[in-house]
């Protein structure tokens, strides 16, 4: 009996010596989480903001006889250039012209019986009411003129500017009615993007043409080309919220520029008098907080972040305008800050 409790009490004392062993060894190293980060800019070379886009003509015209007719000569081809008043297609005109012929021939023996009217009228050879039925009949007759005149200008079809025929969607020989689709023309050289703006931006902005802008297209991604403000829909669309604002730009010589062709749009915002230069930072660098936003400050001593509270302004695009809470030279966690805590540490992420 005494054997057995010598032998628990020499176990048990192993046991807690093994347990106080335990809780005096050192517990591994937590390593530096990495993190990607972003350096705070100034502002001034942070404004530019980048929007996808479609390219369009900034002047285009469906053109359409305005008599109808036969089709007798089609003079280009869809995708060739014209200039301002050259001949796109043209009716079968012989009708056109013999009506003329007629009408002008009416219109001349008018004119000379109200001639001679009103020379009879001097001596009380007419009556006043004889001479006002000539008068009318004139004038009828120099209408019926005009009216032909004008039919016969309108069996040809001309450029309204230059520009690059889009569609052709008639024949030669077809017998078409007044107002059918004959050709699309697009004026070559002015083309235009349009983009998106929330409503929270154009409240704050005073001026939507402080907005100045340039485009790069795919093709050539190395060119920028300037863009100016043209216009903006002051209705906001009822399902999106945002207002359309459209930029034109001069195609570059040499360089192919066609509607439906995609681009992208770098825009930058004239500040507002008295409005404070905000900085340009990631989009999912700010966090929210109940009502408040913060970012995850990089302190590059300590390698360790912090929470700093931030004041944003709306934005546009893929990043968002710190008002304050931040300065040039700041690293900030460019993304992933959901996932981190006050305190850890952190590394750059490198590729």
């Amino acid at each position: 009996m005494k054997k057995t409790l010598l032998l628990l009490s020499v176990t048990a004392a192993l046991g807690l010596a093994g347990c106080d062993n335990g809780s005096q060894a050192p517990q591994a190293q937590v390593k530096p989480r990495p993190a990607k980060l972003f350096t705070v800019e100034d502002a001034r070379t942070a404004q530019m903001q980048s929007f996808p886009a479609v390219v369009a003509a900034a002047e285009s015209a469906n053109l359409a006889f305005q008599v109808s007719g036969l089709i007798q000569t089609i003079t280009v081809d869809e995708g060739e250039e014209v200039k301002q008043g050259d001949l796109l297609a043209q009716l079968d005109d012989t009708d056109f012209k013999s009506n003329l012929v007629s009408a002008e021939a009416q219109y001349r023996n008018a004119e000379s019986s109200y001639q001679r009217a009103v020379k009879l009228k001097q001596t009380n050879a007419i009556s006043q009411s004889d001479l006002e039925e000539l008068t009318s009949n004139r004038d009828v007759t120099r209408s019926q003129f005009e009216t032909a005149q004008k039919a016969l200008n309108d069996t040809s079809l001309r450029a309204p500017y230059d520009g690059v025929i889009a569609k052709l969607p008639v024949s030669q020989l077809d017998n078409i009615s007044a107002g059918t689709l004959v050709a699309t023309v697009f004026a070559a050289d002015l083309m235009e993007v349009s983009i998106n703006v929330p409503a929270a931006l154009m409240a704050r902005s005073n001026d939507a043409s402080g907005l100045s802008a340039y485009v790069v297209l795919p093709s050539a991604p190395q060119v920028q080309i300037p863009a100016n403000f043209n216009s903006v829909v002051l209705e906001a669309d009822a399902a999106s919220q945002t207002y359309e604002v459209t930029f034109h730009f001069q195609a570059p010589e040499g360089q192919v520029v066609l509607p439906g062709m995609n681009a992208q749009l770098h825009v930058s915002r004239s500040l507002a008098e008295g409005e404070s230069q905000p900085f340009s930072v990631p989009l999912p660098a700010v966090l929210a907080e109940a009502d408040k936003h913060f970012v995850w400050l990089y302190d590059q001593q300590q390698h360790t972040i912090s929470k700093r509270y931030v004041e944003i302004a709306p934005s546009v695009g893929d990043s968002i305008d710190v008002i304050s809470g931040v300065e040039a030279g700041d690293m900030i966690v460019a993304a992933g800050g959901d996932f981190l805590s006050a305190g850890i540490q952190i590394r750059p992420w490198q590729r």
